[in-house]
């Protein structure tokens, strides 16, 4: 089932923040199926939602804080996916109307940078026009 409500969607994403925040890489392994591909597709879902640019700006608020974390603690599982993040994030910073919800975004760019500057060059290189 979805939700749109704001509040719903923000707790999702600091659960889900914390979850990987406090498990480290270990958490893509809990569950039933010792598979990290279903916690990590969870996640990526997470965050596809909450990029996209229809919903509300309140209710994507915490997706920064979750994407960095992601991007810190899962690094080598993430990278195959930086540029479908990388493509969302800057589709959901022009859509973005709520001056925080950019800074928020932007933080996860200069994250990137930070961690890799060429990397970041490259997931932009490798975007569609």
């Amino acid at each position: 089932r979805s939700s749109s409500d704001a509040g719903v969607l923000q707790s999702v994403a600091e659960l889900c923040r914390m979850l990987v925040r406090k498990g480290g890489e270990a958490m893509l392994t809990w569950g039933p199926s010792p598979s990290a591909d279903a916690n990590l597709n969870a996640l990526l879902e997470v965050a596809a939602r909450l990029l996209g640019p229809s919903l509300d700006d309140s209710a994507a608020f915490y997706i920064g804080g979750l994407l960095r974390t992601m991007i810190r603690t899962l690094t080598s599982h993430i990278s195959p996916f930086l540029t479908q993040i990388v493509s969302a994030l800057l589709l959901r910073m022009h859509a973005a109307k709520m001056p925080q919800l950019r800074i928020n975004l932007t933080l996860v760019i200069a994250c990137l940078a930070h961690m890799s500057s060429a990397g970041l060059v490259d997931c932009l290189n490798n975007l569609p026009p």
